[in-house]
C-alpha cells in the first residue's frame, strides 16, 4: 500500500480522481470541480474533484490549544438554532487544523462543524483532504464526509463515496478506490490508472498499524485480476505488521495450476516468519517458509519446505511411493568483536530435483564464506579475524551433489580449512612482504572409483613468503622485482582402491623474478592511446619467461577499448598445472583478452587460450547492451577443460520495448554440445511509473534425471507501494 498518512478519513482510494484542467488555478486558489464529462469511467458513481498538491505545514498561528480563528465574506448568527453560518471563502483554524469551504456552519450547543462546497481539511503535518460535504466534531477530529478525495505523499490518491473518521486512530472509507498511479495524461486529460484497489469498505487502524479491506478487488488497467472478501496488510508508514503478501501464480506442465500465498507473521521486533503454502492441481501441496531473527551481533535466517508426495517428471506424471520430501537453507553471520566474526550456512534437500520441480528460487544466492555452486549444496561453519595487517579464517565444509551421477559419499568433507595472511606494516628491503599459510584436511567415505573401497583422505599444510618491490624509472620504465618461497607438506591415505597406507611427501617452490613494463602514451585530438609491453623473468623449477603486451584506447565519455596478448616460455616441460590449461609445455598457449565500448550503451568482451594451431580449449565472447528501450546480453562459452566433459553454451537475455510501456522479454540457453535448448523464455511486458506486469512462457528441454522437459506459464507482478514482490520468481521480502 502507499506511504503517507490518511488525513481526515482514511482508506485507500482512487480511479475516481479526475485530472486537473490545463488551466488549473494557482496554489492559493480554492480547488475547482472537475466537469462531469471529464471524469473517467468509475466503478462507483461518486462525486469528486481534483485536489491541488498538499500545502506545506502551517506555521504557528499563535492560537495555542484553545484559540479559534474564523474569517469569511459573510457571517450569519441564528440564535434560534444556536448556529453561526459563514459563507464565501471561509477559513477556520483550531488546534493546528485548518478548515476551508464555501459554507461553514458551527453549532454552538454541540460544537459540531459542518462544511459544504469545496471543503478542505488541512492537518498540522500538511496533509490535506477534500470533500463536497463534511461534518466534524468540536475538536475537528472525528467526522463524516461525502464525495471525499485526497492526494497524499508518494503520488498516493484515494477517494470514496462516504468517509468516516471514527477516532484519532481509526478511519473508514466506504465504496472507495486507491491508487499510487498517475490519473492524468501529460496534456491533463484523464486516464485509467495502471492499477488500483477497489473495496466496499476500507479501514485504517493507526493503533494496530493495519489497513483492512472488505470485498477487495485489485484492478490492472481497469481489469480485475484478484479478489478477496477480506484482505489486509500493514500500514506502510508503520512498523512491520503481520498480514498477507502478494500471491504467486503459475500454470506449469509439471504441477498444473499453481497458487502460492505468503503470510507474514511478526513474532517480535527482531523476528518474523513467512509461511507460504503452494497449492497445485496436479501435485500435492508444498509448504514453504522463511524465518528471520535479528540479534545484537548479526542476522540468522532459514528457508524450509516440506511435502508428502510421489515423484513426478516434467509432464506431471507421477511414479514411485508417497514419501516425505523437504529442503532447508539457513545462513547467519555474527560479529563477535570488531575483528572477529563467525557464521554458518546449512543447505540440504531430500530430493535432488526438488527446487526445479516446485520452482523454489534464489537457493544459490551468495551466502557463507565461499562462493555458491549451482550443481552442489554447500554447508559451512566458519570464523574469521581481520585487521589492517592480517587475516585468518577457520572453516569446515560439506557438500551435497545435485547431479544424478553424483555420489555424495565420495564428495569430500573439508574439516578444517585454515587460511592466514600477514603483512608487516613496515617495508622490508624497500618492498612489501606477505606471509601466507594454509592447511586443509579432506576426508571421503567412499572411493571415487570403487564404491566398495574407502575414500582418499588428504592432508596438506603450506607456508609461503612473498616479497614485491616497485621501482619506476625516470623514462617511465617500471620494474617489479619479486621473490616467492613456498613449502608444502602432504599426507595422503587410501590413495587408490587397494587402501594403500598413508604417505607423507614434501615439496618446495622457490621463485625469483622481475616484472617489467614500459607504457607508451600518445594523446591525440579525441583519444588517448597507451601501449604497454609487459613481461617477467622468473625461476620456478627452471627458467621461465612471460611476455605480453597491453593496449588501451580512450575516447572519453566512457568510450574505450583494451586488449591484452601474452605467452609463457619454459626451459623444460612440467606437470604442476592441471591438464588442458596450456601451461605445462615449453611454450604455453596464447592468452588473449579484449573488451571495448565503442558506442554508449554497448560493450563487447572476449577472452581465450589459443595454441599454435589456432585451436582454443577455453573461449568466451559476448556483448552487453543497455539503451532506453532495450537492454540485455549475448554470450558464447566454450570450455574443453571441464572434468564432466566439454561445455559449449550460447545464452542470452534481454528486454525490448516497442513503445514507452509495452515490450517483450527473451531468455535462452542453447547447449551446442548436445544441440538442444536447455531453457527458452518469452514474455510480454508492460511497465509504467507504478506497475510492472510480465506474462512469461517458459520451456525447458534438457532432461535432468527423470524430470524431463516441461512448459510453464507464469505472471510476474510488481506494484508500487505494495512492495517489490511478484508472482513466481520473486524472493520473500
Amino acid at each position: 500500500m502507499a506511504a503517507g498518512k490518511f488525513g481526515l478519513l482514511a482508506g485507500t482510494a482512487l480511479a475516481l480522481l479526475a485530472c486537473a484542467q490545463a488551466n488549473a488555478q494557482t496554489a492559493t486558489e480554492l480547488p475547482m470541480r472537475a466537469p462531469h464529462s471529464a471524469r473517467p469511467a468509475l466503478p462507483y458513481d461518486v462525486k469528486h474533484f481534483s485536489p491541488p498538491p498538499a500545502p506545506p505545514p502551517p506555521v504557528d498561528d499563535g492560537l495555542g490549544t484553545r484559540g479559534f480563528y474564523l474569517e469569511a465574506d459573510t457571517l450569519v448568527r441564528d440564535d434560534s438554532h444556536n448556529t453561526w453560518t459563514a459563507r464565501g471563502k471561509v477559513e477556520a483554524r483550531y488546534q493546528g487544523r485548518t478548515l476551508r469551504g464555501d459554507e461553514v456552519i458551527y453549532d454552538v450547543s454541540t460544537g459540531v462543524v459542518t462544511a459544504n462546497g469545496h471543503a478542505q481539511i488541512i492537518s498540522a503535518d500538511g496533509t490535506a483532504q477534500f470533500a463536497d460535504h463534511v461534518v466534524l466534531d468540536d475538536q475537528m477530529r472525528a467526522g463524516f464526509a461525502r464525495g471525499f478525495s485526497a492526494s497524499m505523499q508518494h503520488n498516493v490518491r484515494f477517494a470514496a463515496d462516504v468517509a468516516i473518521r471514527r477516532s484519532e486512530t481509526v478511519y473508514e472509507l466506504n465504496r472507495a478506490i486507491f491508487t499510487p498511479c498517475d490519473v492524468c495524461n501529460a496534456n491533463g486529460s484523464p486516464k485509467t490508472p495502471s492499477w488500483s484497489i477497489q473495496a466496499s469498505k476500507i479501514v485504517q487502524d493507526h493503533e494496530r498499524h493495519l489497513v483492512y479491506y472488505s470485498n477487495a478487488v485489485i484492478l490492472v488497467k481497469g481489469i480485475p485480476v484478484f479478489y478477496a472478501p477480506i484482505f489486509w496488510h500493514p500500514d506502510p508508514d508503520s512498523p512491520r505488521q503481520s498480514g498477507l503478501l502478494l500471491p504467486r501464480v503459475a500454470n506449469t506442465e509439471r504441477r498444473g495450476f499453481s497458487y502460492e500465498q505468503p503470510w507474514l507473521q511478526i513474532l517480535s521486533p527482531s523476528a518474523q516468519l513467512i509461511v507460504s503454502p503452494q497449492f497445485n492441481t496436479l501435485q500435492n501441496p508444498l509448504l514453504n517458509g522463511i524465518w528471520k531473527q535479528q540479534f545484537y551481533s548479526g542476522l540468522l535466517q532459514a528457508r524450509f519446505g516440506y511435502t508428502y508426495s510421489r515423484d513426478f517428471d516434467g509432464s506431471g506424471k507421477q511414479f514411485g511411493q508417497d514419501t516425505s520430501r523437504s529442503y532447508m537453507v539457513a545462513d547467519g553471520s555474527f560479529a563477535v568483536t570488531p575483528d572477529w566474526t563467525w557464521g554458518v550456512l546449512a543447505q540440504r534437500t531430500s530430493d535432488r530435483l526438488l527446487f526445479e520441480k516446485y520452482d523454489v528460487t534464489n537457493i544459490y544466492d551468495a551466502a557463507g564464506l565461499f562462493a555458491p555452486d549451482s550443481q552442489k549444496l554447500t554447508s559451512q561453519l566458519y570464523t574469521t579475524r581481520q585487521d589492517r595487517n592480517s587475516y585468518i579464517s577457520i572453516s569446515a565444509i560439506s557438500f551435497q551433489g545435485l547431479q544424478v551421477t553424483d555420489n555424495n559419499r565420495a564428495l569430500p568433507l573439508v574439516a578444517p580449512l585454515i587460511e592466514a595472511r600477514f603483512t608487516p606494516a613496515q617495508d622490508i628491503l624497500g618492498g612489501r612482504l606477505r606471509i601466507v599459510g594454509d592447511g586443509v584436511l579432506l576426508s571421503r567415505d567412499e572411493s571415487q572409483i570403487n564404491p566398495l573401497a574407502p575414500g582418499t583422505d588428504t592432508r596438506r599444510a603450506s607456508l609461503e613468503f612473498n616479497w614485491l618491490r616497485t621501482v619506476t624509472l625516470d623514462n617511465g620504465m617500471r620494474l617489479e622485482p619479486f621473490a616467492d618461497v613456498r613449502g608444502d607438506l602432504y599426507n595422503v591415505a587410501n590413495l587408490n582402491a587397494m587402501a594403500t597406507p598413508a604417505r607423507t611427501t614434501t615439496r618446495d617452490s622457490d621463485t625469483l623474478g622481475v616484472n617489467f613494463s614500459w607504457p607508451f602514451v600518445r594523446k591525440g585530438v579525441g583519444e588517448t592511446v597507451i601501449l604497454e609491453p609487459i613481461g617477467y623473468d622468473v625461476y620456478d623449477g627452471g627458467a621461465r619467461l612471460n611476455l605480453g603486451g597491453r593496449a588501451t584506447v580512450d575516447w572519453g565519455d566512457g568510450l574505450d577499448a583494451r586488449a591484452l596478448l601474452g605467452r609463457a616460455f619454459r626451459a623444460q616441460n612440467t606437470d604442476i598445472y592441471p591438464p588442458n590449461t596450456g601451461l605445462n609445455r615449453t611454450s604455453s598457449d596464447w592468452v588473449v583478452a579484449a573488451d571495448a565500448t565503442p558506442l554508449a550503451g554497448t560493450s563487447f568482451f572476449g577472452r581465450a587460450l589459443i595454441d599454435d594451431q589456432l585451436r582454443s580449449d577455453r573461449l568466451e565472447v559476448g556483448v552487453d547492451f543497455a539503451y532506453t528501450r532495450a537492454r540485455g546480453y549475448l554470450r558464447y562459452l566454450s570450455d574443453n577443460t571441464q572434468l564432466n566433459g566439454p561445455l559449449h553454451d550460447f545464452d542470452g537475455a534481454g528486454e525490448f520495448f516497442l513503445t514507452r510501456h509495452w515490450g517483450v522479454s527473451l531468455v535462452g540457453i542453447r547447449d551446442m554440445e548436445l544441440n538442444v535448448w536447455r531453457l527458452r523464455d518469452i514474455g510480454l511486458v508492460y511497465k509504467d511509473e507504478c506497475i510492472r506486469v510480465e506474462l512469461v512462457y517458459q520451456h525447458e528441454d534438457v532432461i535432468q534425471g527423470r524430470l524431463g522437459a516441461s512448459d510453464t506459464v507464469f505472471l510476474r507482478l510488481n506494484l508500487a507501494t505494495l512492495g517489490d514482490q511478484g508472482y513466481h520468481n520473486a524472493d520473500f521480502p
